[in-house]
């Protein structure tokens, strides 16, 4: 009885989880954002944006700058751009930066 509530249990949270994730996607390609645009600027993350190479800073910086005019228009992308967005919006760019960067930072604070 106990393991079919853990299935129960761990099934209705991966539902959950399915549904929050296309939630986010969608909303995420109205403005052609990515998930990682949308990471809170610790000093890791700052860390990894200042190590991007030039092009991805430049479309990072392009996403959220055509967000923002989307935004202000009270606009979104056009249906097809919407379906590319969704397709990148959880592609990984920034997150093996933030990693590393989070990393280094562990090692300074060890070796004080």
């Amino acid at each position: 009885n106990t393991k079919m509530s853990k299935g129960i249990a761990t099934g209705l949270v991966e539902t959950m989880a399915a549904l929050y994730t296309r939630s986010l996607s969608r909303t995420l390609g109205k403005y052609g954002l990515r998930y990682e645009d949308l990471l809170i600027e610790t000093p890791e993350v700052l860390t990894a944006t200042q190590r991007l190479p030039k092009a991805e800073l430049d479309a990072r910086n392009m996403r959220w700058a055509r967000a923002q005019d989307l935004n202000l228009k009270k606009k979104y992308l056009a249906p097809e751009e919407q379906e590319q967005a969704r397709a990148e919006a959880f592609a990984p760019y920034l997150s093996p930066l933030v990693t590393r960067a989070a990393i280094e930072s562990q090692e300074k604070v060890e070796w004080k």
